[in-house]
């Protein structure tokens, strides 16, 4: 569900601490670490498979944000990020309002709603991280581009060599262009061991679903 991805952005965003006159280094320290045990919470629940499921979803996560907001509401920041940090809070609040709203929406069947809403929750989310780069905080599971463009990730298993590797796969066209017969073709030569678009042997499968 396209809405899930704003609703669960939102916990991993959420900074909280102790307060008391923090350095910057000891903002950063304490945001993480709360962070950290509010990505564990989150992560216990299940992903939403109805409406009903995404309205609990919802109220779970807006839940968990209330407490760690007012947390890091009493912290203390540097003088030199006060005014930032202000800000960085108000969209915090900003987008648990907005999956409160997402719920609400979901308990009432209101799937335009959810929709609509959840687009606004994503440009809530983008902004709190652009946020949280400026006051250098380091948000589980959030990343900047040259972050992203120095992680080494593992070498790809492939089903069909070089085209179809394991996990998700958008396979995209117009239509009656011949996209479902493609993916069965696929699905034979990787069941009997046949090239695969006249390409490559596709590595066989324990099974295959479709």
């Amino acid at each position: 569900m396209r809405t899930r991805a704003a609703v669960a952005l939102l916990v991993p965003a959420l900074v909280a601490g102790c307060g008391g006159g923090l350095s910057k280094s000891e903002l950063v320290a304490k945001g993480d670490a709360i962070c950290a045990r509010v990505n564990k919470q989150i992560a216990k629940e299940p992903d939403p498979k109805t409406a009903a499921d995404l309205e609990r979803l919802a109220q779970r996560t807006v839940e968990i944000s209330g407490p760690a907001i007012k947390d890091m509401e009493a912290l203390e920041p540097p003088g030199e990020l006060e005014g930032d940090f202000d800000k960085f809070v108000a969209s915090l609040k900003r987008q648990r309002d907005l999956t409160q709203q997402i719920g609400e929406a979901a308990g009432d069947g209101d799937t335009a709603k959810v929709q609509r809403i959840g687009a606004e929750a994503q440009k809530a989310v983008n902004k709190i991280l652009a946020e949280a780069n400026g006051l250098s905080l380091v948000l589980n599971n959030a990343f900047t581009a040259e972050e992203l463009m120095a992680k080494m990730f593992p070498e790809p298993k492939w089903i069909v060599p070089g085209v179809l590797p394991e996990g998700a796969t958008i396979l995209a066209g117009s239509p009656k262009t011949g996209k479902s017969w493609m993916a069965l073709g696929i699905g034979v030569a990787v069941a009997s061991q046949r090239f695969a678009l006249l390409l490559t042997h596709p590595h066989r499968q324990n099974m295959l679903l479709f």
